[in-house]
């Protein structure tokens, strides 16, 4: 389903779309409702980024914050983790070139539903194509 439409430039949109879990998922990671992110234009779809709607236990992927300023997409991306742990990611996609313009991960100590003491990570992926099964950022590791 088609839950916002955002105007990303010329002619362009990012389209968020939800698939909602199964409704027999058994366990943590199978009640993701994924989330993805379309850059949609005029030619192509491609495939920005995935997460879940909420967090389903440690170590499971989490919801991404994200906006759209012109062609520039932000995505802040906070997962917590087992024994107090927590990763936060930041990135700036640029969605005229799609290509990912800044980004950077960082390992901290999760506190009050925060990531504090953080300190650089070097757990980035190399960016993916835009297509369904390899979205250009990836969120979860």
């Amino acid at each position: 389903m088609v839950n916002r439409r955002r105007a990303a430039g010329d002619a362009r949109l990012v389209v968020d779309v939800r698939i909602g879990h199964r409704p027999n998922a058994a366990d943590d990671a199978d009640r993701c409702d994924r989330r993805e992110y379309w850059l949609v234009a005029a030619l192509s779809h491609r495939l920005i980024a995935v997460d879940c709607e909420a967090q389903w236990g440690a170590d499971n992927p989490g919801p991404a914050d994200t906006s759209v300023t012109g062609d520039k997409m932000a995505l802040r991306y906070t997962e917590f983790g087992a024994s107090d742990t927590c990763q936060i990611y930041d990135a700036i996609v640029d969605l005229a070139s799609f290509r990912i313009e800044s980004e950077g991960r960082a390992d901290g100590e999760s506190k009050n539903s925060s990531c504090i003491n953080r300190h650089p990570s070097g757990d980035l992926v190399a960016p993916g194509d835009g297509s369904p099964s390899r979205p250009l950022v990836t969120l979860h590791p």
